[in-house]
């Protein structure tokens, strides 16, 4: 990957949607769910394979501060980014891309949810790889995900 590729993980979810598993003081990305891993130690093994430690950031809330620390032990202290409030996801990205800027102006900033199961990773890394590249020749917006099938408002649309 590029020298100014950065990931920024998505890590301050309440714990609402998995009910009764996931609670506010467990959130999703801290369970373990079919493995001996939990979903952010998944997370930030998986975006490890696209960067460096010194190009992943996690925002959080301030709350689950330590429990970033312990999940993702080796990315520097300085950032993780914690909110003091929770602000929902696209405050989160501008809050992280504005970190980042500040730290690279040429950065191109990968979002990834902390709580997501991806089950081809060598697929995965394909796409995004192809996905930073397009993003920097054409300084563009990319965004990828699954195509919905049907409106949920749980999931944002």
């Amino acid at each position: 990957m590029n020298k100014h590729t950065y990931a920024l993980i998505l890590a301050g979810g309440g714990g609402t949607r998995l009910w009764p598993k996931s609670r506010e003081k467990m959130p999703k990305q801290f369970l373990k769910l079919g493995t001996d891993k939990t979903l952010l130690r998944t997370t930030v093994e998986r975006v490890r394979r696209l960067v460096d430690w010194d190009h992943i950031f996690i925002i959080t809330n301030a709350s689950q501060y330590e429990d970033v620390r312990r999940e993702a032990a080796e990315v520097p202290e300085n950032q993780i980014i914690c909110e003091p409030e929770k602000k929902e996801s696209a405050l989160a990205m501008a809050v992280g891309a504005l970190v980042i800027e500040a730290k690279d102006s040429e950065a191109v900033i990968m979002n990834f949810a902390s709580d997501h199961v991806v089950t081809n990773v060598e697929e995965f890394m394909r796409v995004m790889k192809a996905a930073a590249i397009v993003a920097r020749k054409h300084t563009h917006l990319v965004t990828i995900g699954i195509l919905p099938t049907f409106p949920h408002t749980g999931l944002g649309y």
